[in-house]
């Protein structure tokens, strides 16, 4: 099963996610659904005769069932809320805090696949997840035991992966490659130092960027582009998790220029400097150093430990 966004259209993500949830949370659905269209004059379009479906035929049910306008409304709608509930899920089992299942051990494939085999252990069932990734380190697909993912559906078995991998610098979780993103605040908490940080480091925090911030707020999501700017300084923030280390960039740029999107039409505005996030894998790919001319696109944060910083970002170029 593919995760990459432009392999999958809108009717293949509605029923990995619909595929996530209990029977029991597909018939909340159903009937939200239905007293939606009782409340808006539409109920000649209310879903009828589901009670008879097993829960592995409600998905392709519910999709035959709605009309395309409505697949896109109750997609979203429960896009964001099955991922924050499954990212719990998994982190709860990451930690060992699930009441149910543990993980017991963690395997590399390594063959014609390339990824990592999770081995879980419940009361009285075994179960197992492979995670494959690509050459370039991002989420190719996934097998999981579980019926959940027997189903096509996410489960907190492939989020405790994928927290695992992040953790283990794998992965970097800004660029998952599959089409979801972990949120801001999910991101924040996977790099959060639980214990004792091992390396000090004296992050170069910028407090004022007015230029920048002006630009950014001329999209809805804070993304700006920065054009043409040195890389003055690379500091490394290190911190351990459990047995894992990871590692997050900071790069600090000068004398570029920002704006609010792409093509020579758009105003392209002078600032000093600013901070820019980067993982390891990041560094790795794109052999960044000091002295290099860069451009780059992300979101403009005001972060608690780096402050004012350009986050979120897939892709640097060297000029």
């Amino acid at each position: 099963m593919s995760l990459k966004e432009s392999e999958l259209d809108l009717n293949a993500k509605f029923k990995i996610f619909l595929n996530s949830r209990t029977k029991a949370e597909l018939k909340d659905i159903i009937r939200d659904y239905n007293d939606y269209c009782v409340k808006n004059d539409k109920k000649e379009y209310k879903i009828r005769g589901y009670s008879k479906y097993k829960k592995y035929e409600l998905a392709d049910f519910i999709i035959d069932s709605l009309p395309a306008e409505e697949k896109e409304r109750i997609f979203k709608n429960i896009q964001q809320e099955t991922l924050d509930k499954l990212f719990n899920d998994g982190l709860n089992l990451y930690l060992g805090k699930d009441k149910r299942e543990n993980f017991e051990n963690k395997e590399e494939i390594d063959g014609l696949e390339v990824g990592y085999k999770y081995k879980f252990k419940g009361f009285s069932w075994d179960g197992e997840i492979d995670i494959l990734i690509t050459d370039d380190n991002k989420i190719d697909d996934f097998r999981c035991t579980c019926r959940t993912g027997q189903a096509g559906g996410f489960c907190m078995h492939f989020f405790a992966g994928i927290i695992d991998l992040i953790k283990s610098d794998v992965l970097d979780p800004e660029s998952l490659g599959v089409f979801f993103d972990l949120s801001d605040s999910q991101i924040e908490k996977l790099q959060e130092k639980k214990t004792k940080e091992i390396a000090k480091e004296t992050i170069p925090k910028i407090n004022t960027a007015p230029v920048i911030q002006e630009v950014s707020l001329q999209n809805e999501d804070g993304k700006v582009y920065i054009y043409d700017a040195k890389i003055t300084e690379i500091t490394e923030t290190v911190s351990k998790y459990r047995e894992h280390v990871s590692k997050v960039y900071i790069l600090t740029v000068n004398g570029g220029k920002c704006a609010p999107g792409e093509g020579e039409s758009i105003e392209k505005r002078s600032f000093d400097k600013i901070n820019a996030r980067a993982s390891k894998n990041t560094m790795d790919k794109y052999n960044l150093k000091v002295g290099d001319i860069i451009k780059f696109k992300g979101k403009f944060k005001n972060h608690p430990k780096y402050g004012l910083v350009i986050q979120n970002i897939r892709k640097f170029t060297k000029v």
